[in-house]
Protein backbone atom coordinates (compact mmCIF):
# COMPACT_ATOMS: atom_id res chain seq x y z
CA UNK A 1 0.00 0.00 0.00
CA UNK A 2 1.55 3.02 -1.16
CA UNK A 3 1.93 5.96 1.99
CA UNK A 4 1.96 9.71 1.34
CA UNK A 5 5.96 9.95 2.90
CA UNK A 6 7.56 8.13 5.23
CA UNK A 7 6.17 9.68 8.38
CA UNK A 8 2.65 8.54 7.62
CA UNK A 9 4.26 4.92 6.53
CA UNK A 10 5.91 4.99 9.99
CA UNK A 11 2.65 5.98 11.77
CA UNK A 12 1.15 2.51 9.69
CA UNK A 13 3.70 0.52 11.16
CA UNK A 14 3.06 1.88 15.13
CA UNK A 15 -0.86 1.68 14.67
CA UNK A 16 -0.43 -1.82 13.44
CA UNK A 17 -1.79 -1.12 9.58
CA UNK A 18 1.42 -3.02 8.32
CA UNK A 19 3.56 -5.21 10.01
CA UNK A 20 7.10 -3.84 8.49
CA UNK A 21 8.60 -1.14 6.49
CA UNK A 22 11.32 -0.12 5.10
CA UNK A 23 11.69 3.48 6.67
CA UNK A 24 14.88 6.39 6.24
CA UNK A 25 16.37 6.58 9.51
CA UNK A 26 15.04 10.10 10.04
CA UNK A 27 11.51 8.81 10.07
CA UNK A 28 12.25 5.96 12.40
CA UNK A 29 14.59 7.49 14.71
CA UNK A 30 11.69 9.12 17.18
CA UNK A 31 9.19 6.23 17.12
CA UNK A 32 12.82 3.70 17.81
CA UNK A 33 13.75 5.37 20.73
CA UNK A 34 10.55 5.81 22.05
CA UNK A 35 9.54 2.60 21.92
CA UNK A 36 6.79 2.61 19.61
CA UNK A 37 9.29 0.43 16.71
CA UNK A 38 11.76 -2.19 16.91
CA UNK A 39 14.63 -1.30 14.03
CA UNK A 40 15.67 -4.82 12.65
CA UNK A 41 17.80 -3.58 10.55
CA UNK A 42 19.84 -0.78 8.58
CA UNK A 43 21.37 -1.00 5.18
CA UNK A 44 24.01 0.41 4.81
CA UNK A 45 27.80 -0.96 4.88
CA UNK A 46 28.29 -0.04 8.98
CA UNK A 47 26.07 0.58 11.54
CA UNK A 48 24.33 4.02 12.10
CA UNK A 49 26.06 6.26 15.14
CA UNK A 50 22.47 7.38 15.88
CA UNK A 51 21.09 3.96 16.32
CA UNK A 52 24.01 1.85 17.19
CA UNK A 53 22.07 -1.03 18.73
CA UNK A 54 20.39 -1.73 15.15
CA UNK A 55 22.63 -4.53 13.19
CA UNK A 56 23.41 -3.74 9.67
CA UNK A 57 21.82 -6.43 7.07
CA UNK A 58 25.47 -7.03 6.04
CA UNK A 59 26.00 -8.65 9.47
CA UNK A 60 23.18 -11.25 8.32
CA UNK A 61 23.78 -11.38 4.57
CA UNK A 62 27.32 -10.79 4.04
CA UNK A 63 27.72 -8.02 1.23
CA UNK A 64 24.39 -6.30 1.28
CA UNK A 65 24.92 -2.50 1.34
CA UNK A 66 22.34 0.03 0.51
CA UNK A 67 23.05 3.70 1.08
CA UNK A 68 20.63 6.27 1.20
CA UNK A 69 22.70 9.75 0.65
CA UNK A 70 21.81 12.77 0.10
CA UNK A 71 23.81 15.48 -1.91
CA UNK A 72 24.20 19.13 -3.30
CA UNK A 73 23.01 19.03 -7.21
CA UNK A 74 23.21 22.36 -9.81
CA UNK A 75 22.64 22.60 -13.20
CA UNK A 76 25.73 20.90 -15.84
CA UNK A 77 26.94 24.48 -16.73
CA UNK A 78 27.54 25.89 -13.57
CA UNK A 79 30.16 27.41 -13.87
CA UNK A 80 33.36 25.66 -11.58
CA UNK A 81 33.89 28.82 -9.94
CA UNK A 82 30.59 28.72 -8.53
CA UNK A 83 30.40 25.04 -8.02
CA UNK A 84 34.06 24.99 -6.13
CA UNK A 85 32.41 27.93 -3.72
CA UNK A 86 29.27 26.18 -3.05
CA UNK A 87 31.63 22.77 -2.48
CA UNK A 88 33.53 24.83 -0.10
CA UNK A 89 30.72 26.73 1.80
CA UNK A 90 28.39 23.55 2.22
CA UNK A 91 31.88 21.37 3.84
CA UNK A 92 32.43 24.46 5.84
CA UNK A 93 28.71 24.37 7.44
CA UNK A 94 28.41 20.16 7.81
CA UNK A 95 31.90 20.42 9.99
CA UNK A 96 30.02 22.76 12.40
CA UNK A 97 29.81 20.44 15.14
CA UNK A 98 26.68 21.50 15.89
CA UNK A 99 25.14 20.82 12.47
CA UNK A 100 26.60 17.45 12.17
CA UNK A 101 25.14 16.18 15.82
CA UNK A 102 22.05 17.00 14.85
CA UNK A 103 22.59 15.48 11.49
CA UNK A 104 23.70 12.57 12.95
CA UNK A 105 21.04 12.20 15.57
CA UNK A 106 18.42 12.07 12.60
CA UNK A 107 20.32 9.46 11.55
CA UNK A 108 22.30 11.40 8.77
CA UNK A 109 26.14 11.05 8.86
CA UNK A 110 27.70 14.16 7.24
CA UNK A 111 30.89 13.80 5.03
CA UNK A 112 31.49 16.14 2.40
CA UNK A 113 33.77 16.06 0.00
CA UNK A 114 34.52 16.98 -3.38
CA UNK A 115 32.89 17.69 -6.61
CA UNK A 116 34.16 14.58 -8.29
CA UNK A 117 33.96 12.34 -5.27
CA UNK A 118 30.44 12.84 -5.52
CA UNK A 119 30.15 12.36 -9.31
CA UNK A 120 32.11 8.92 -8.54
CA UNK A 121 29.49 8.14 -6.46
CA UNK A 122 26.66 8.70 -7.73
CA UNK A 123 28.20 6.71 -11.02
CA UNK A 124 29.16 3.79 -9.22
CA UNK A 125 25.74 3.69 -7.13
CA UNK A 126 24.06 3.70 -10.60
CA UNK A 127 26.03 1.00 -12.11
CA UNK A 128 25.38 -0.89 -8.89
CA UNK A 129 21.61 -0.56 -9.11
CA UNK A 130 21.77 -1.14 -12.78
CA UNK A 131 23.95 -4.59 -12.34
CA UNK A 132 20.95 -5.62 -9.47
CA UNK A 133 18.22 -4.91 -11.89
CA UNK A 134 19.77 -6.63 -14.57
CA UNK A 135 21.14 -9.90 -12.14
CA UNK A 136 17.51 -10.16 -10.36
CA UNK A 137 15.55 -9.23 -14.16
CA UNK A 138 13.95 -7.16 -13.04
CA UNK A 139 11.51 -5.57 -16.47
CA UNK A 140 10.17 -2.02 -16.34
CA UNK A 141 7.02 -1.62 -18.22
Amino acid sequence: MPYKGAAANAIAVVQGEIGMAFQPLAAAIPHVKSGRLKGIAVTGAKRARAVPEIPTVGETLPGYQVEAWYGLLVPARTPRAIVGYLNQQTNQVLAIPEVADTLMKNGVEAEGGTPAAFARLIDEDAARMAKLVKDAGIKFD
